[in-house]
């Protein structure tokens, strides 16, 4: 089951690229993003970036969700059309 999912995520990795290429315009947006996602939200109002960082950390939890639908997808075409 486990090398199945993996299977899965690899073969995915390009699509999981193309989406962050569409909402991140570059690897520094999306390096960004992730300091954004891991930094508290109270550091970010005072630091004064707090509108700044809600941005960033919605398009990478829209990249993280659409590339678990994409996953999830996968399995279903997988499940449906292959198995």
């Amino acid at each position: 089951m486990i090398l199945y999912w993996s299977i899965i995520i690899i073969c995915n990795i390009p699509i999981y690229i193309g989406i962050g290429w569409v909402i991140f315009d570059d690897w520094d947006g999306f390096f960004e993003a992730i300091k954004f996602w891991l930094i508290p939200d109270i550091v970010s109002m005072v630091r004064g970036g707090w509108g700044h960082g809600a941005w960033e950390e919605m398009t990478f939890v829209y990249w993280l969700a659409l590339c678990i639908g994409t996953t999830l997808g996968t399995n279903w075409l997988a499940q449906t059309y292959i198995l």
